[in-house]
């Protein structure tokens, strides 16, 4: 089961309740576009529509940490990692079960995402990962940066 709620913090510039649900919504989309992607092994993110729509909105300056891997990873090594985990685990995969959206004032939002993925049987393995995003100046919101916690070493 997903469910997803929105929040916001308070100030002078607030975003209106519209534009929040929307974020909302498509934020939620993109994220859940991803990890799809990873359940079909398509670490070029070509399979669908929302796989590339997700793709093309990596940032540039995308960093990754994972709570059990050393360093702050770039997208093509973290895509580099999950290929890694693939090859070795051919089953993983990640189970959603909760997403929670917080858009913030100037242009900036978080998705949590907590997910179980099976890696042996009547075993799950858990973990709660955050999709940072930014709007860049034309108003598309980029995907920034991503940390994980829980989960395998990748290794």
């Amino acid at each position: 089961m997903t469910k997803s709620s929105s929040s916001t913090t308070t100030s002078h510039s607030s975003p209106s309740s519209a534009e929040i649900d929307s974020t909302t919504t498509e934020l939620k989309t993109l994220v859940l576009a991803s990890l799809s992607a990873f359940n079909q092994k398509d670490f070029n993110y070509t399979a669908t529509p929302a796989a590339r729509d997700f793709q093309s909105r990596i940032s540039p300056n995308f960093t990754a940490e994972l709570e059990r891997v050393d360093g702050v990873l770039s997208w093509t090594d973290l895509i580099a990692l999950w290929r890694g985990l693939a090859d070795s685990m051919p089953d993983a995969r990640f189970e959603v079960e909760n997403v929670d959206v917080d858009v913030f004032e100037y242009g900036r939002a978080s998705v949590f995402v907590e997910t179980r993925s099976p890696v042996k049987e009547r075993v799950r393995l858990g973990h709660m990962m955050v999709f940072k995003w930014v709007r860049d100046r034309e108003g598309v919101w980029r995907h920034c940066g991503f940390t994980s916690i829980g989960g395998s070493r990748g290794d």
